[in-house]
Parts: C-alpha cells; structure tokens; sequence
C-alpha cells in the first residue's frame, strides 16, 4: 500500500502525469519515479518543500495530513495571526 505522504501527492492536480507533474514543480522526473515506484518512504524534504511551495500548501499537511478542512491550505492560512 502507498504511504498517506504518497497519497496525499497522487490527490494533486496533474500528478496523474508525473513526468509533466515533475517538470511543473523543478523535479528530478527519474529521482522521482524511482522513489514513487518503490514507495519506501516519503520523499525528501526538498521535493516535499518544493511541492508545498509549488502548490502553495501547508508543509505540515503535505508531511502528516493533519492541518485545517482542507487539503488545500494556502501557506498563510497556517501561521497564527496576532
């Protein structure tokens, strides 16, 4: 089975084409594909920070799925307002 990190990236627009999915976001497409495939963890934390930052989400939610209602958290919803 995939791991929920891994779930919550296939829940992205366009990762249905990874090749194309990887070249939108600055991804090595073979890195990758390569890590996908074998589904032994998440990712990295750069290509997790580069895809929270690409998609404009919350780090935190990408990482644990545990952040607000929604899946798609602008990063400025996620930090405390004074």
């Amino acid at each position: 089975p995939k791991t929920p990190v891994w779930e919550r990236i296939e829940s992205l627009p366009g990762s249905n084409n990874l090749a194309e999915f990887c070249r939108k976001i600055g991804l090595d497409y073979e890195k990758f594909k390569k890590s996908h495939k074998r589904n032994n963890g998440p990712p990295d934390s750069t290509t997790l920070d580069k895809i929270a930052r690409h998609f404009r989400l919350d780090l935190a939610w990408l990482i644990t799925g545990m952040q607000g209602q929604s899946k798609f958290v602008p990063v400025w919803r996620s930090k405390s307002v004074p």
